[in-house]
């Protein structure tokens, strides 16, 4: 006859002091693997501590190492810098628009009306404000072709990178050239009216030209693009241009790229629609 403590027999057949061992060895058995369980309960605990750590200190740093003035400019922008190219500026620093009032490299043909100016020269934004939409009617028409001509010969911060975006938007969002420019000078009125502060950031650029319907990744790396010395050299260049054909001032108004200035000599609401007009043959 087998033995009560034949192995597999069910705990009915042990004995007494048999069932107790089982039960303690159970116990230590549960007792090994709740320990087992706390350990890497622990070691996952400090694992993930540690994480949070380094990406708490990684993003102190961030904070700390940046410069306060660039974040300033950047504002909530995570862009970076594009490439510059400069496809819709030609060799003398302007940039001409399509009858859809879309920046563009192609000529049209018809006379050139060119306008240097400044976004915070007081009679630049006069001259657009009360000329801007006889420029787009004859360029809506097709019988004149406007090049603008974005300087910083004030020497504002505004001026700058206001014109460095202008260049931008010229080259990334061509399309909305015309209602940045617009809205920029609309921006240069307000800071002279002092219903807006006199030093708007990259980021506040940036808003505007989101205002006027720029997409989104354009816009997004518009700030870190604006501030930096690689587009903003291409405002210094189109300066030099201005200094070697001798312009004193803006606004300058060109037509065929020779300065006609006697709109300033008589009553520019009527000799400017007249130099208009005889520039298209009218």
């Amino acid at each position: 006859m087998a033995s009560k403590n034949t192995p597999g027999m069910s705990n009915e057949r042990l004995t007494k002091e048999e069932r107790r061992q089982v039960a303690r060895e159970k116990a230590r058995l549960l007792q090994e693997m709740e320990a087992k369980r706390a350990k890497r309960n622990k070691i996952v605990t400090i694992v993930v501590a540690v994480l949070a750590l380094v990406l708490v200190s990684f993003a102190v740093w961030q904070i700390v190492s940046k410069d306060p003035g660039q974040a300033k400019e950047l504002g909530s922008y995570s862009g970076s810098v594009r490439e510059v190219k400069a496809d819709n500026v030609s060799d003398d620093g302007g940039v001409l628009f399509d009858q859809s009032g879309s920046a563009t490299a192609t000529e049209s043909g018809k006379p050139v009306i060119g306008l240097w100016s400044d976004y915070m020269c007081p009679g630049c934004e006069h001259f657009e404000g009360n000329y801007g939409k006889l420029m787009a009617d004859h360029s809506a028409a097709g019988d004149l072709q406007f090049k603008f001509y974005r300087v910083n010969t004030l020497g504002t911060d505004f001026s700058t990178k206001g014109a460095t975006a202008f260049y931008y938007v010229a080259q990334y969002a061509p399309e909305k050239l015309w209602a940045f420019n617009k809205a920029l000078m609309d921006y240069g009125m307000k800071i002279h009216a002092q219903s807006v502060g006199p030093n708007p950031s990259a980021s506040d650029i940036a808003d505007i030209a989101k205002s006027v319907g720029v997409p989104d990744d354009v816009v997004n790396d518009l700030p870190a693009s604006i501030v930096d010395e690689k587009w903003q050299g291409l405002v210094a260049k189109t300066v030099e241009k201005f200094r070697a054909n001798e312009y004193t001032g803006t606004p300058t108004l060109t037509v065929n790229g020779k300065a006609d200035d006697s709109w300033t000599k008589g009553n520019p609401d009527e000799v400017v629609p007249q130099i208009l007009n005889n520039a298209a043959g009218k």
